[in-house]
């Protein structure tokens, strides 16, 4: 699917996301805008789940005050503001991926919180979040599958627990690693 220009004056230039749920999957948001959120506004308790999908122009901002669910490969060129939650879903990747989940998370700003989520039976292994990451401090909860454990983990950091050692660390090409 495509989303290509797009416009609102206020917000969700493409897509305005209140209260609902939003998938999009390996889709092409080119050249939309508006003042808040110029490719996607999610707000409330909203839920946006993007999977393999591609924010091509610096206008195709996400604004977001809910979820915002991130799967397989997402290439942002515009700016994401993060107030809520952005949940990196890694449930259904292998290791070793030699892309990360998304490209730039140098593009990710505000006071929003951040979480990876794994399967129970999750294969061991490296797994790229992020790329130019070199500035990302942010601590990140670990959802392991269902169940309500969550782990605090820093970049730099490694836990262990239930019998797994976790680790998040920035290798030397400053990409963000989940192993």
């Amino acid at each position: 699917c495509t989303f290509s220009g797009n416009t609102a004056s206020l917000q969700g230039g493409a897509v305005s996301n209140s209260n609902g749920t939003f998938t999009a999957t390996s889709c092409t948001f080119s050249g939309n805008y508006s003042a808040l959120g110029g490719a996607v506004d999610n707000t409330d308790s909203g839920t946006v789940s993007l999977t393999d999908c591609s924010f091509t122009t610096e206008s195709d901002t996400i604004y977001n005050a809910g979820t915002l669910i991130l799967s397989g490969v997402n290439t942002f060129s515009g700016v994401v503001t993060n107030e809520g939650t952005v949940v990196f879903d890694l449930s259904n990747m292998a290791p070793a991926n030699e892309i990360a989940i998304i490209n730039d998370i140098s593009k990710f700003s505000g006071s929003g919180s951040y979480s990876i989520r794994i399967s129970e039976d999750q294969t061991k292994g490296t797994y790229l979040l992020a790329g130019n990451a070199a500035d990302f401090n942010t601590t990140v909860s670990l959802h392991i599958g269902s169940s309500e454990t969550e782990i605090e983990i820093t970049p730099g950091d490694v836990v262990f627990s239930d019998g797994t050692l976790y680790s998040l660390k920035k290798t030397k090409d400053e990409t963000q690693n989940l192993s």
